[in-house]
């Protein structure tokens, strides 16, 4: 066999236990959704016949029916193809569609093979309006048990976000729902967002005065600074009072050319704080080599040698042997 044979031989061999996860998925998630329909249909049926002068049975066919109609319904929209670590809110609008076309089917089927009084009506609507609520929870408490169980397995650094809308957000959803990162956002800090708000669970507590006052009296590893138009000089100002107080925190920027591009951003876009993001313009390469032609055994004169700035020029100068130095100041 050839060597791009045993390559793609290799490559299938390797990537079908991914095949095998992703139908296994589906499977404990339909086998979910009808364990979460037939409990909305027992929770209807047991809420439903206090209220009923005579005793009825449960509806057992109609229940089938609409659980089938359902299911069915659900894999239209491609239900059992999502993984729901990174669900939103149009997959929620997609189960409530599929299972609105599921109702509808199950209507139809439940009138025309077996028939359907007020009663069955009731209950199917009833059970159909609250399987929204349970078919829902069996899901969104899959992603919050898987987890609960990784954020115990891992130590992960701790991190605060500075900024609190659209790029934070962002990036602290990308954080929360990546593991590769081993982060765990503490707090965001924010002068533009209330105190108090949540943000995919993570609480807002304050802004930049009160960020300084955390990194203080709480252990940070990482400061992520996801505030591209900032300015420069507050930012230099926030770098210098953070590394004052604890200097092994590692701080990351978004830069700036993100906040001009409707682009989504996440924590791969963020780097380590550089020169440019404290200058607010491209840092100035200097000629060294033509500097030092200029000075190295010849005779320099420096005004305003006492100041500042003059006395770092003498000593930059100085570095570089000239013949003569002067340092003239009034």
């Amino acid at each position: 066999m050839s060597k791009n044979g045993e390559c793609m031989r290799t490559e299938l061999y390797e990537n079908k236990p991914k095949y095998k996860n992703k139908y296994t998925r589906g499977i404990f998630l339909l086998i979910g959704d009808a364990f979460s329909l037939l409990l909305s249909a027992v929770l209807v049926y047991g809420l439903l016949m206090p209220l009923i002068a005579e005793y009825k049975s449960f509806p057992v066919e109609h229940t089938l029916i609409t659980i089938g109609s359902v299911l069915a319904g659900l894999m239209i929209f491609r239900m059992y193809m999502v993984n729901w670590r990174y669900t939103s809110l149009n997959d929620l609008g997609r189960i409530i569609l599929g299972i609105t076309l599921g109702g509808g089917l199950s209507f139809g089927l439940s009138h025309s093979l077996i028939g359907m009084e007020s009663y069955e009506a009731m209950f199917m609507t009833l059970a159909l309006s609250n399987s929204v609520l349970t078919i829902s929870g069996f899901r969104i408490s899959k992603r919050m048990y898987l987890g609960l169980i990784k954020s115990q397995n891992k130590e992960n650094r701790h991190a605060i976000i500075f900024g609190g809308e659209s790029e934070g957000e962002q990036i602290l959803r990308d954080i929360l729902t990546n593991d590769n990162w081993n982060l765990t956002v503490h707090g965001i800090f924010d002068d533009r967002v209330m105190p108090g708000l949540l943000l995919h669970g993570v609480r807002v507590m304050g802004g930049k005065d009160e960020m300084i006052e955390y990194i203080k009296t709480c252990p940070v590893d990482q400061l992520i600074v996801a505030f591209p138009q900032y300015p420069k000089k507050d930012l230099k100002e926030i770098i210098d009072k953070v590394k004052t107080i604890r200097a092994n925190v590692d701080i990351k920027v978004l830069p700036s050319f993100h906040s001009l591009t409707d682009n989504p951003v996440g924590f791969e876009h963020v780097r380590e704080i550089s020169i440019e993001d404290v200058l607010g313009r491209e840092p100035v390469t200097i000629d060294f080599q033509s500097i030092k032609d200029s000075i190295t055994d010849k005779t320099v004169l420096v005004t305003g040698g006492g100041g500042s700035i003059g006395s770092e020029l003498v000593r930059q100068c100085a570095n570089l042997k000239p013949a003569t130095l002067v340092a003239l100041d009034i």
